[in-house]
């Protein structure tokens, strides 16, 4: 196996305008939603930042767009974390659409290139939430460059990582298996 990481993750600035009414907000949310667990790293470490500590968490609703994500949470001390049966923004609509949330307000925590599926569920439901961007990706030239000839399967972990290898490799060899983790 050969990890080639075709994407760099840089954090938001955790002292901007938008993430401090957020942070200020955190005992009013009633739900937490995390899209990955890059977010899960950037929201924590935003905690540290502001020295809110973490107990201003308990009694939230956690929600986690996958078992990846829930792992990550659960590391950081959160026991009780939802994950839709479908690991997609979608996925997470579905499970709150049979739920009463109307009188929830959500705090989205998602990096700047998510789809805003959650986002406009909450707009055309007239749902309370605010939406923290923690981090953006930037394509990243691998060091050292692979040879994709000599590779049977490439695995891609993100919508970011797809577009990121095709912007730099262009075209993939014959008789390549790619495979995507998740629908997305």
């Amino acid at each position: 196996a050969v990890h080639c990481p075709m994407i760099q993750t840089i954090p938001k600035d955790f002292g901007a305008q938008r993430t401090l009414s957020a942070i200020d907000d955190l005992s009013l949310y009633t739900h937490l939603v995390f899209s990955s667990k890059v977010g899960v790293r950037m929201f924590f470490d935003s905690l540290k930042y502001h020295r809110v500590p973490k107990k201003v968490l308990e009694n939230k609703k956690v929600i986690a767009v996958g078992l990846a994500t829930a792992n990550e949470l659960k590391k950081r001390g959160l026991k009780r974390v939802e994950v839709p049966k479908e690991a997609t923004q979608e996925g997470i609509v579905h499970m709150l659409s049979l739920e009463d949330i109307n009188k929830g307000y959500f705090l989205l925590l998602q990096s700047f290139q998510a789809r805003q599926v959650l986002t406009q569920f909450f707009i055309r439901k007239k749902i309370r939430h605010q939406v923290i961007f923690l981090y953006e990706t930037r394509p990243k030239v691998p060091e050292p460059i692979p040879n994709l000839k000599e590779m049977g399967e490439i695995i891609f972990t993100s919508p970011s990582t797809v577009k990121s290898f095709f912007d730099f490799f262009k075209r993939v060899p014959n008789n390549t298996t790619l495979t995507a983790i998740g629908p997305v």
